[in-house]
């Protein structure tokens, strides 16, 4: 069966647009060369997923996104039965900090081999940096939204909008705007950029967001979710993630080879009330305090002493 293509846009419009460029300065038009040039052959595959997915791996390193894993794997599973390029609805992970949902995010989209872009709103002060701005002010240029979809080699990657809730509510040009468009595929097939007076096809973007209250997000973007509450791991649960975590700092590191393979039942016995964000930061300055001490395998003393704070979040 031949793979499946979509044209991100209409190529004579996207010539004719360039062609516009002409009479600009060098400087305006260096803020379009690289979307331009990413764009300039439009057409991309919807990419498939052929090939057998082993999900236990991933299940064991994130225990409190099983649920998650389980709906992406059925997704995967149906979209080769159907012989159809892969799917899936725009999925919101509320939960509260330091769970690893954006590490989660990146390792699914790794799994699957599909390409993944990120960007947070808890720094974003408008819309302009999702959707661009308009030429007509002096410092027009793309968003976002539009770059990543041109430089992606696939008309369906994985983008990850982190911390929804952190949208600034009550500004002039409110950064979570876009996605009334984007989140909908009859609109989204018609996404424009306002900086490019063109029509861009995102609707086989597979949207990913993380939030830690569900309170701080406007209602009809919600309903656009699918909604997974992620829960910090058990004690047992821990044993499996500060493994994974371990693992993945030893094989990140040019000093992994000078650091023993496992972590003893002692140090991780000390971490197991942690959240995964503090498991990786307390591993991680460990790992300095073996090696300054001239030894390859951690022990208790290596592990910084952190205490655990009351939490409360919303969806709590």
């Amino acid at each position: 069966m031949s793979e499946k293509t979509v044209n991100l846009v209409n190529k004579d419009l996207l010539v004719k647009f360039v062609h516009s460029l002409d009479k600009k300065g060098s400087e305006f038009q260096s803020r379009f060369a690289e979307v331009l040039l990413n764009l300039w052959h439009p057409e991309r595959p919807l990419r498939s997923i052929t090939t057998d997915i082993d999900f236990e791996l991933l299940k064991i390193a994130f225990p409190q996104f099983k649920e998650v894993i389980t709906y992406y794997q059925i997704q995967v599973i149906v979209s080769k039965k159907l012989k159809r390029p892969f799917q899936a609805c725009p999925v919101l992970l509320l939960g509260e900090a330091g769970l690893g949902k954006t590490y989660f995010a990146s390792e699914l989209a790794k799994l699957l081999a599909l390409p993944y872009f990120e960007f947070s709103l808890a720094t974003a002060t408008a819309n302009f940096a999702l959707s661009g701005s308009d030429t007509q002010w002096g410092d027009g240029r793309p968003g976002f939204i539009i770059k990543s979809i041109a430089e992606s080699p696939v008309a369906n990657p994985f983008i990850l909008i982190d911390e929804l809730d952190k949208a600034g509510k009550g500004l002039r040009y409110d950064p979570i705007t876009p996605f009334y468009s984007l989140l909908e595929p009859h609109s989204a097939r018609r996404f424009r950029d306002e900086s490019i007076p063109l029509d861009v096809d995102v609707r086989n973007v597979i949207w990913i967001a993380t939030a830690n209250e569900y309170e701080m997000i406007h209602g009809p973007i919600l309903s656009r979710f699918k909604q997974f509450v992620i829960k910090q791991p058990t004690p047992q649960e821990m044993l499996g993630v500060i493994d994974s975590i371990y693992s993945t700092l030893r094989s990140h590191s040019d000093l992994g080879e000078l650091i023993a393979p496992v972590l003893n039942s002692e140090c991780k016995n000390q971490l197991v009330n942690l959240s995964p964000r503090e498991v990786r930061l307390a591993l991680d300055e460990a790992i300095m305090s073996a090696l300054f001490n001239d030894r390859s395998e951690l022990i208790s003393s290596d592990l910084p002493r952190v205490e655990k704070e009351q939490r409360r979040v919303g969806f709590l």
